[in-house]
Parts: structure tokens; sequence; C-alpha cells
């Protein structure tokens, strides 16, 4: 690995010695070294841990103290010992879960990938236990939504939606899973892409399936995304929510380092998706805010774009800040500036201004052949709504 300076950014004016310690131990690569400087400095180790694990980084958090206790006080240590132990056991269970429902949708004709999860905390962390899960997450084909929602429907998920055939049809054009519950708080998400379709992108459903590769989680086998296509589509997913977690970051530092890495393939694949600004940011966050030693080539990928610095500094403020959502109009401004192209700008905007949402699809039931009526209807409903608004307000 060749090596390297991090990417150029203007850093906000304070950042807190607990943030700076939560974002180099969300590097799986982190060495000790640099993990015992920035513990040292720590000031309040009871609100660092509870941030940790809002940030999900106990388990890696975990894995410096077990090694170097002294760096932390006892009742810390015992505390992110504790918590690590709990999520170590919903990883187990969750990754038990992903190996089980894949075999069952492979036996039933359905090819299903694996995102994130277990499989990603497997291929680049090399132990699933070291990335939290929250539920399951598997991609299939289009065509194959009905059969994996009945296999899945076997195996005791239902979906949180249940919407007329109309609806239904509409939903799957403009949204890209569908969210289903199991007993015991058992949760999967079924994916037929990647993102819904206010944000825009251009279509490539072709990216996921190429280069797909086994991951072993317990000695049985799933099949997730190639690492070019993890990047991508991490990229797009932090991007997506606007980079709320370090974890996310640390998981993009993880993935970067993987061999055999073909990086003209992922800047080829995120300029077709319209997301080159996303994977851009994506690597200089995990050089700056995690610290992390990328190889050159990711670098040079990500010092490619003038508007990277500030991007980078607006998501070290939030992680500074409360962690509360952004508000409408940051988000809005957010987005756009995602967008490299004045084209994909305007495409986001108007996409998001008349392509419905759940809500949007809840007030009427429509025939499948006509589920184009929901995009004359949102704008409509977004009228009276700020209408409404207005109106309150001059009262």
């Amino acid at each position: 690995m060749e090596g390297l300076h991090p990417v150029p950014v203007r850093r906000p004016a304070v950042t807190s010695p607990e943030l700076e310690l939560l974002c180099r131990a969300a590097d799986p690569g982190a060495p000790a070294a640099d993990l015992a400087a920035r513990a040292a400095a720590v000031r309040d180790w009871t609100a660092l841990v509870a941030r940790a694990e809002r940030q999900g980084v106990i388990p890696l958090l975990d894995k410096f103290l077990s090694a170097h206790p002294g760096a932390a006080p006892a009742a810390a240590v015992a505390d992110v010992r504790t918590r690590a132990r709990v999520e170590a056991m919903q990883s187990l269970t969750l990754a038990g879960e992903l190996a089980t429902l894949t075999e069952r949708l492979e036996r039933a004709g359905v090819p299903a990938l694996a995102l994130k999860g277990p499989a990603l905390g497997a291929l680049a962390y090399g132990d699933f236990a070291l990335r939290p899960q929250m539920d399951v997450d598997l991609l299939v084909h289009p065509e194959h939504v009905d059969r994996a929602l009945a296999v899945l429907a076997e195996a005791g998920f239902t979906k949180h939606y249940d919407l007329a055939p109309g609806q239904e049809a509409a939903f799957r054009g403009v949204e890209y899973h569908h969210a289903l519950a199991g007993e015991g708080g058992r949760s999967v998400e079924l994916h037929w892409g990647i993102i819904k379709r206010q944000f825009a992108l251009r279509a490539g459903e072709s990216l996921w399936w190429t280069g797909t590769q086994g991951v072993s989680l317990g000695g049985r086998t799933v099949r997730t995304l190639s690492n070019e296509a993890t990047i991508v589509y991490l990229a797009i997913h932090g991007g997506k929510h606007e980079w709320p977690h370090v974890r996310w970051i640390g998981d993009i530092a993880a993935v970067a380092r993987l061999a055999p890495m073909d990086w003209g393939a992922v800047e080829r694949a995120s300029r077709a998706l319209g997301t080159l600004r996303m994977t851009r940011l994506a690597l200089a966050l995990a050089s700056d805010v995690c610290g992390a030693v990328l190889p050159e080539s990711a670098l040079r990928l990500a010092m490619g774009d003038d508007a990277i610095p500030s991007l980078v500094a607006e998501v070290r403020e939030r992680l500074e800040g409360s962690g509360d959502p952004a508000g409408f109009v940051a988000s809005t401004r957010f987005q756009l500036a995602l967008r490299e192209r004045a084209g994909d700008k305007l495409a986001f905007a108007v996409s998001h201004a008349v392509t419905p949402n759940l809500d949007d699809l809840q007030t009427a039931d429509v025939p499948p052949a006509w589920r184009g009526i929901y995009f004359v209807l949102r704008p409509v409903r977004l009228a009276r709504r700020w209408a409404g608004m207005v109106f309150t307000r001059a009262r």
C-alpha cells in the first residue's frame, strides 16, 4: 500500500476529544497508539460510552480497551464490555438469520445479495461482530419481489404496510425496499433497488449484480456486492442519510483497503450513476474524519473535486453537534451540493417535487394501470399543505 497524505479540509474550530477518539476508533485499521493518545485526552468517559453506542463504535472500542484496559477508567471498560457482549449476541443472531433467509430464497429460485450488516462486517472487518447491525438487508431482482415476499412470509415476516394493488405497483416504482417484521422484534428489509426514485439517480441495477462475491458467516456462505460496488453503495447510503454515524465512515475506511479493488471501475460506476461526488465525499470523510490511511488511488479520487472540503467540514460540524437530523432547508441544500452537475441538481429538485411518497400513495387507491396519477396527486397535496400552513400563520 502506498502511503499518503489525508485530504486537506477546513476543520471546525472546536472538536471534542471524545468525538476524536470515536472517529479514530471507527476505523478498524487504526493503530493502538493513535487510540491511546486520543483516549488520554477524554474528559467524560460516561458521556463517551453512551455516544459510542449511538455511533455504532462499541465493538471496536471494546476491542481496543480489552487489549489496553488502562486507557480508560475501570468502570468505563466494564460498561463497554457489557454493551459489546449484548451487541455481539445480536450480531450473531442476525448473521444466522441472514444465512437462513438467503438459503430459503435461493431454494425458491430467488437470487439474493446481502447488503451491509453481517456480510459487510465479515468482509471488511474480518469479524461480523465488530460491526453492529439492527436488521437484515437483502437485495433481489425487481421481478422476484413477489416470490421473495412469499418466501419471507413463510419464514414469519410481514410487510409494515398493507397496500392495495395500485398503491403497491406505484410503491415499487418509486421506493426501493419493503420493511418486514417478524416475531421477537426481528426485522428484514427486502430491497429491489438502492435508493428511492426521489433522489433521481440514474438506473444501474447491473452494477450490483456484477462480480458478486461469497462471504462466510460461521461456515455458511452468503453472496454480497463486489468490493467496487460496495464502495459505491455505501457512499450513496451515507450521502442519502447525510453521514450521521461515524461507523458508516469507518465502513468506507475498511472497504477502501480491501483487495482486489479497481478504483477506475469505482469512478466509472459512480460517474454513470451520477454519484461521483458522493463517492469522493465518502473517501474524504474516511481520510479526514477517521484519519484512515487509504490507498493512493482512493485519495486521488477523493481529492478530485473542489466542493469536497466544505462538505467534509459540514459533516464534521454535524457530528460534533447534537446529532439531531438537519432541517428541511439544510438537508435539501446538502443533497443539492452532493450533485456535481447542474442537470443532476435540477433532476433531484424536480423529482422531489413530483415523485409520490408513502403518504401520497395512501391518499387514494387507484388501479395499477393508473398509478401514474400519483405523480399528479403529490404536487396537489403539497400545494394544499403549504397553503394551509401559510393561511394558519396569517391568522
